[in-house]
């Protein structure tokens, strides 16, 4: 499953990177309550759903279908979690002073969440970079034999 959704964020990733969030168009309350928060405990309880319904599966005394079930979310979550982050710091630019370092400092939640997503999951997140590198290198071979 995780190699699965690995790919499909590889494949589909990017749009995320080319969103409103992402370029800081938002308040900055829409962004930290709207996609921090409530978007937040939907991705998390939804990751944390998944993880429990593969746990409860599990009747053996290992930690590997655990480790699985983490690295199977890791990259959505992540990812998420990334976009969130750099929204929320690009929404905090035009603020004051004091509420630019109250919502910056509780956004790096969602960095240290998309660090620990890496760090459980580092090989699913390079399968979806390696996914969207063969991706962009497609499109882009694709555009230049097009306009030869």
């Amino acid at each position: 499953m995780g190699i699965v959704l690995a790919i499909l964020v590889g494949l589909f990733g990017h749009k995320l990177l080319k969103t409103n969030l992402f370029a800081g168009r938002y308040t900055v309350s829409q962004a930290f309550w709207g996609f921090g928060a409530i978007g937040g405990i939907i991705v998390l309880g939804i990751a944390g759903s998944y993880v429990s319904y593969v746990l409860s599966g599990d009747q053996s005394s290992g930690a590997g279908w655990t480790l699985a079930a983490i690295r199977g979310v890791a990259v959505p979550v992540g990812l998420y979690a990334f976009v969130t982050f750099v929204g929320i710091w690009r929404s905090a630019a035009n603020c004051e002073t004091w509420v630019k370092i109250v919502v910056r400092y509780f956004s790096v939640f969602f960095l240290s969440t998309a660090a620990a997503c890496v760090m459980w999951g580092w090989f699913n997140f390079l399968i979806a970079g390696g996914v969207y590198w063969l991706m962009q290198r497609w499109q882009r071979n694709r555009t230049v034999s097009v306009t030869s």
